[in-house]
């Protein structure tokens, strides 16, 4: 049995400490059967935001005309559009892997691990040990137990990106974000998409008016069906026909369409690895367990990134990897500080938010003030035509601390930096938006609107 300093399993965020680890010349092994850099690189982030590109371009030319801007003999090559988004991952993952084989203090087992014993891991044949463990193995996706799902075929997140061909019709079980996201590429290629969604909102988690506003915006892209439920998947000749249950109207519909693809959510990898072996506890939904300081119920295994199940974005475990180094290589015991998680959602218009929404504030009995000001509002979108869009704060109305910023609109991903960084600044409240000069004209100008435009609460 080989003997380790420190295991990492997972070669996303948990590449940064297995590499600090053998920068201070700890004996490290890396457990990832995938290729390295993780979800975000292969199957996640930058793949889909490289087809969501696309999906913008073909938004903003069919949005043209209000300009006086007429494009004709518009034509989509969706196998060009899927080459486009391998060619921005190619290379990468192999580069990492191959830095990774020149480093002397750092062994890659590219197989499938799982825990025999305490701190024991069987790879392939072999069994390794070490005294310390790092869990960063992430989920999957999780595919429902829908009737005839599995002889059916169907798409995941990770599964379309092999795709060549472009759906004319596409059901997407799931109104989360990542159904949502393809949605929009697909819609605004010209496939006809449904979205079959169980709760009565698209995106549920956001601020109630975002996930309202959106729902409704959303209902001129595609077909939404929300209180909505697939109940059985049947293939007729090249039809895959779904099975759909109105829960308001009490219901039952068949729709055909020429693919599925599933976004139902995600599950964690712990099953797999078997973490109860070196005695790992989890959470009902199979999410390891992690303290503050993201130490497992082993006083010698930690964990983070997806698997804990706190918040699943990659900036959220790159965040905790720098506390993880710190914690569990350098013997230090840092709180990790989850007071202003920002989060981003990439379809169009795009939503974005960080902290409390206003639900989480008054569930925890905060005295709060609410903001909120609509985009139209400023010169720039006035300019540029963007009617839709608002931006929520929900404002400490003690302190006047900023406790949760919430935008639906052109560019939100971008603009939620500033609410960002001032939720983060020691002394920073709403007054500190409201004093920085914004430049004319911008969207940003939307930012003091919302935390300065306070409405009666």
């Amino acid at each position: 049995m080989e003997k380790y300093d420190l295991i990492v399993i997972g070669a996303g965020s948990g590449l940064t400490v297995a590499s600090k680890a053998s920068s201070m010349g700890m004996k490290t092994a890396l457990v990832e059967k995938g290729p390295m850099g993780g979800t975000c690189l292969n199957r996640g982030c930058i793949p889909s935001k490289a087809l969501l590109h696309a999906a913008d371009i073909m938004a903003t030319i069919h949005d043209a005309g209000r300009f006086g801007i007429h494009v004709k003999e518009l034509s989509i090559n969706f196998e060009e559009v899927m080459n486009w988004m391998k060619s921005v991952i190619q290379g990468d993952a192999e580069e990492i892997e191959e830095a990774i084989k020149k480093d002397e203090n750092m062994s890659l087992y590219k197989l499938e691990g799982k825990f025999v014993e305490d701190r024991v891991m069987k790879v392939g044949k072999e069994e390794i040990t070490a005294d310390k463990i790092v869990i960063a193995a992430g989920i999957r996706e999780f595919v429902p137990p829908i009737k005839g799902l599995e002889r059916t075929s169907y798409l995941t997140s990770t599964t379309l990106l092999n795709n060549k061909k472009q759906p004319r019709s596409l059901a997407i079980i799931g109104g989360g974000y990542v159904g949502c996201e393809y949605a929009h590429f697909f819609a605004r290629l010209g496939t006809e998409v449904t979205v079959i969604q169980r709760n009565k909102l698209l995106v549920p988690n956001e601020d109630m008016d975002i996930s309202l506003a959106f729902t409704d915006y959303f209902g001129t892209i595609a077909n939404v069906l929300t209180n909505s439920e697939a109940m059985e998947v049947e293939k007729t000749g090249d039809q895959k026909i779904v099975h759909i249950y109105d829960a308001k109207k009490k219901e039952e519909k068949t729709m055909a369409f020429d693919e599925i693809l599933v976004a139902a959510g995600r599950v964690p990898n712990t099953d797999i690895l078997a973490v109860e072996n070196t005695g790992v506890k989890t959470d009902r939904k199979g999410f390891v367990i992690v303290d503050d300081y993201l130490k497992t119920s082993h006083k010698d295994v930690w964990a983070f990134g997806d698997i804990i199940g706190r918040y699943m974005f990659k900036h959220v475990a790159n965040y905790e990897a720098e506390y993880l180094v710190y914690n569990a290589l350098m013997g230090k015991n840092l709180k990790v500080d989850y007071s202003a998680v920002p989060h981003a959602i990439f379809t169009y218009p795009q939503i974005a938010g960080v902290g409390m929404t206003e639900r989480e504030a008054r569930a925890k009995n905060v005295k709060i003030k609410i903001g909120r000001y609509d985009y139209k509002k400023v010169g720039k979108a006035a300019a540029i035509g963007e009617e839709f869009g608002f931006g929520k704060s929900i404002i400490d109305a003690d302190t006047n601390k900023i406790l949760g910023f919430h935008m639906i609109g052109r560019d939100a991903a971008e603009i939620v930096h500033e609410a960002i960084v001032a939720m983060n600044s020691e002394g920073a409240n709403a007054d500190t938006v409201l004093r920085s000069i914004h430049i004319h004209p911008t969207l940003a100008e939307v930012v003091p609107g919302i935390v300065g435009n306070i409405q009666d609460t």
